[in-house]
């Protein structure tokens, strides 16, 4: 029998209980939590974390990461090919933004999720993928055991306003650990900067997403998911919406499941996903602080 779960709504009170005021470069003051959040821990048999406080679109979270999985950093394309949204994307890839850090026109830039993921700079002058190398090991009874099956979109050098910034926005997210035990699949998804409202259910989705194509590919199953949180806030025009969320029932969790089986991870698309026994509330327009 699966539970309610109300993890979500946990996080939410204790940012609007113990959150620091912070300024924000988006001119917008946060609550902010850093380093203190609970761990949200999902065990898949008990539903998939696509929270039900308010409805949510699967396709678009999932759309994103399959754009990233093939390297991709320009809007266009991701928005075109993929079916990313105009919305997720779209304010952060304006004529300024771009121009600031050296990015093509309607481009995330090469420091960006796609580039780490598929494309990250080697020692040598290349590149290295490394979604592929995660399936590589995964499929390996040699390897599949180890602790190092680890990927980051954090690209130092061009992040994070150090050296060279090469981004439009620095990766909040994508710092993600694998860990094999016999036969089952568990992901650490560790985020740097949760937008709690707005970022933070997005992608959720899109990890879980993630997770269930690496199993997919590597022929495990997918057991449970981990989201860590490091920096992790709401912000000031969002805190009535937090309330309204906090006022909503607890209920049951779905499942994400793949309709579609692909051999090779690039091939999948958010069609290829469905959602299952989805109680949500009603949608929620939720203020973005951009």
């Amino acid at each position: 029998m699966k539970t309610k779960d109300r993890q979500y709504k946990d996080l939410i009170q204790c940012i609007l209980d113990y959150g620091e005021r912070v300024s924000t470069p988006q001119d917008v003051d946060a609550l902010t939590c850093f380093g203190t959040a609970k761990n949200l821990v999902y065990d898949l048999a008990n539903g998939d974390p696509i929270i039900t406080e308010r409805k949510m679109g699967i396709k678009a979270p999932i759309a994103e990461m399959c754009a990233f999985i093939n390297g991709e950093q320009d809007f266009d394309i991701m928005k075109e090919k993929f079916g990313v949204p105009e919305a997720f994307w779209g304010p952060w890839v304006v004529d300024r933004k771009t121009k600031k850090v050296g990015a093509k026109k309607r481009c995330l830039g090469d420091g960006s999720y796609g580039r780490a993921f598929a494309a990250f700079p080697d020692n040598e002058g290349g590149t290295f993928n490394q979604i592929e190398n995660i399936i590589r090991m995964l499929s390996d009874d040699k390897l599949k055991n180890r602790r190092t099956i680890y990927m980051t979109s954090w690209i130092p050098f061009m992040n994070g306003w150090g050296r060279n910034q090469k981004t439009v926005v620095s990766p909040c997210h994508g710092f993600v650990h694998f860990r094999h035990f016999d036969g089952k699949l568990d992901l650490v998804s560790w985020h740097r900067s949760a937008d709690t409202l707005l970022g933070l259910p997005n992608d959720m989705i899109s990890y879980t997403a993630l997770l269930r194509m690496i199993a997919s590919v590597t022929n495990l199953i997918p057991r449970r998911i981990i989201y860590q949180l490091s920096d992790v806030h709401i912000y000031e025009n969002q805190i009535e919406e937090a309330k309204e969320i906090l006022s909503r029932e607890d209920k049951i969790l779905p499942e994400l499941k793949i309709i579609n089986k692909k051999e090779r991870i690039e091939d999948y698309r958010k069609d290829d996903f469905e959602i299952i026994d989805y109680n949500f509330h009603k949608a929620m327009k939720i203020s973005s602080a951009v």
